[in-house]
């Protein structure tokens, strides 16, 4: 049974539980021996598809505009594909390959927190960071269920894990799972970033808004080596920018 912890001004936050890891290069690493088990194909199946509508063959008989009600229950309906399939594990590796080369328990990991701050006085990301970071797209006409899907996927992990020790060590951390942005009505890169404050303020309860998004005085460039060293403090996982 998941253990919880309420983060003051923030959402609660799952209580780190460390599992073995069978593929090599994850072990020794509590941010992803923090993740739910990777699950074979039946079980993403059955994890995706837990709810269905309520059926009750009574409901034939009732009067065509109480029908009209019982039908709307379908839009609750979500069958997985294969293509669900393959995006939630495409999902799972992009997580945790994120995270390979972000250990807490290696000293390269406060190595690059030094290297964030170094960044933000420059005002430009470094190359070095930039080289371990990768992505996927989805493209799809307006209403296909791109939104739908990742949400579900989603779903299945907890969005922030609470770290306090790993094998007799401190850590004291969270762990962003990932974050889910809605890219601004007039695409600009301010309004992403600003956005970005506000969702991990939420999340964690900081107050990075106020700090950053409301000074005039910063260009978007000089914000976003501050959204980077702000991803490795939180440990995020990944990044979700819908409708871009």
């Amino acid at each position: 049974m998941a253990e919880w912890v309420q983060i003051p001004d923030g959402v609660l936050a799952q209580v780190a539980q460390y599992s073995t890891q069978v593929v090599g290069q994850y072990k020794g690493n509590p941010l992803i021996e923090a993740q739910p088990s990777i699950m074979s194909k039946g079980e993403v199946v059955q994890a995706l598809s837990s709810s269905y509508p309520h059926f009750d063959a009574d409901e034939r008989y009732a009067d065509s505009h109480f029908r009209f009600h019982m039908i709307q229950q379908l839009l609750s309906y979500f069958q997985p594909m294969p293509l669900h399939i393959d995006l939630e594990n495409r999902i799972s590796r992009l997580i945790r390959q994120g995270y390979v080369n972000r250990n807490p328990m290696k000293q390269h990991y406060a190595s690059q927190l030094v290297q964030g701050h170094a960044d933000i006085l420059r005002g430009q990301i470094s190359q070095t960071v930039q080289a371990f970071s990768s992505g996927l797209t989805i493209v799809g006409i307006s209403g296909i269920g791109k939104s739908t899907a990742i949400n579900r996927i989603l779903s299945l992990m907890p969005q922030v894990i609470s770290h306090s020790e790993y094998n007799g060590i401190q850590i004291s951390t969270y762990q962003a799972l990932f974050l889910r942005l809605e890219c601004p009505p007039d695409g600009s890169i301010r309004g992403l970033i600003n956005n970005f404050f506000a969702e991990i303020d939420q999340l964690l309860g900081t107050n990075y808004m106020d700090r950053f998004g409301k000074n005039g005085k910063l260009s978007a460039a000089s914000l976003m080596p501050i959204v980077a060293q702000i991803a490795r403090s939180c440990n995020l996982g990944l990044l979700v920018v819908d409708e871009i």
